[in-house]
């Protein structure tokens, strides 16, 4: 598991997420919304997470079911950096 998220604020330009996504070979990103809102109009909304503690087998069973490339591990309501 990545232990830090890469971050980007939900307002912007696709262009500089794309090459964030690059730079840091990622297929994801995590938006920080600082009362901010251009990415929004092409972001995953609907995220499911698992908490650290249970079982990689149940990880690998809800990205199957949920047809995700990504599982973000979060503790206390955040995400774990």
């Amino acid at each position: 598991m990545t232990s830090a998220a890469a971050t980007v604020i939900p307002d912007s330009p696709l262009r500089k997420v794309s090459q964030s996504l690059h730079r840091y070979h990622r297929n994801d990103l995590v938006t920080a919304d600082n009362d901010i809102r251009p990415v929004k109009d092409h972001m995953s909304t609907n995220i499911i997470s698992i908490f650290p503690d249970k079982p990689v087998i149940r990880a690998g069973a809800s990205m199957i079911a949920k047809k995700v490339k990504q599982l973000p591990v979060a503790e206390n309501g955040s995400w774990r950096e």
